[in-house]
């Protein structure tokens, strides 16, 4: 029996790595450009990024001064670059959305100069690798509105109504949503809290995500931390409306397994290698369609005198 069990647990374990290998589609594809003062490409320099101050990926520049990472999960990333007899750098807040992203140019500056560079991106008016909106899972929160209501307030070509989503005037059913990769079936998606990037595609559909007319919403879910985090949020207009709209979020994080190790430097560092989300909402609608106008609702003698005296159907039409 204990052998039984045994091998059912371990093929639950290869089922759901075998899942999560083929599920995730919606990678993060970027490129780091290093050169010195003299704009010459720099080879040797150490990079890594982390997400929630875990380290997700590392790498070496080659003779071209390129890194190059195909296979990040999409989110707001701090990138350090480094390299004996030069200054370190790093970029605080580095978003990569699912797909192409600009690559990233550094100028690194000898460790013996006293000169700081500051570099600032400007961003253009026409992303030429994507066709896509996309948010934050902070400015989600920061922006007041949840869900696709926070895409379909910045940009015009995707509508919310009664039907549905509407992107670019196709219907609703041409559209498909996606979490972590996987495509969900119906408009189910990521607790607001859980969300570390909204994204949508409204013209040029990639292939990985089917044949759809409409537009591709891919939700990717918050990573586990470094430390144990704890929020909740709660919404309510009760005795202000109504309508009685209810709902309590909450999302739980930490790590399970911490290995620590030193640096190059010297420094003690700590690298989570095994963590966990838990991410949930509970939401009580009184009303949850409401009309601007009202609704019309027969009055009980009114029903009472049609059912007394009720339409006749004759050969000249309906008569009471």
């Amino acid at each position: 029996m204990k052998d039984k069990l045994l091998k059912l647990l371990l093929f639950s374990v290869l089922l759901m790595g075998f899942t999560t290998a083929f599920g995730q589609t919606n990678y993060a594809d970027f490129r780091i450009k290093t050169q010195d003062g003299d704009g010459k490409s720099l080879s040797g320099v150490e990079v890594k990024l982390f997400l929630n101050d875990i380290e997700k990926a590392s790498d070496t520049t080659d003779s071209d001064g390129n890194a190059i990472f195909q296979t990040l999960n999409p989110g707001t990333y701090r990138i350090e670059v480094f390299k004996n007899g030069f200054s370190k750098q790093t970029f605080p807040d580095v978003e990569l959305t699912g797909g192409l992203n600009e690559p990233l140019k550094v100028s690194m500056t000898s460790s013996m100069s006293v000169v700081n560079i500051v570099t600032r991106s400007k961003g253009s008016v026409i992303a030429l690798e994507k066709n896509e909106a996309n948010i934050s899972g902070k400015n989600m929160i920061n922006s007041g509105r949840r869900g696709i209501g926070a895409l379909t307030a910045t940009n015009s070509a995707i509508i919310e109504s009664r039907q549905g989503i509407s992107v670019r005037g196709t219907r609703a059913d041409g559209n498909g949503t996606f979490v972590d990769g996987m495509r969900v079936i119906g408009g189910g998606a990521v607790p607001n809290l859980g969300v570390d990037q909204l994204s949508v595609s409204i013209g040029g559909i990639p292939a990985m995500y089917g044949d759809l007319t409409g537009g591709a919403f891919s939700y990717t879910s918050k990573s586990a931390t470094e430390k144990f985090i704890t929020i909740f949020e709660g919404i309510t207009s009760s005795g202000l409306d109504p309508y009685g709209y209810n709902t309590v979020e909450g999302f739980i994080s930490g790590p399970l397994w911490v290995q620590r190790k030193k640096n190059l430097a010297g420094k003690t560092e700590s690298l989570v290698k095994l963590g966990f989300t838990l991410n949930g909402n509970v939401g009580y609608y009184y009303d949850p369609s409401p009309t601007r106008t009202g609704v019309y609702i027969l009055k009980e003698e009114k029903l009472a005198e049609i059912e007394k005296n009720p339409l006749v159907f004759t050969p000249n039409g309906f008569v009471h």
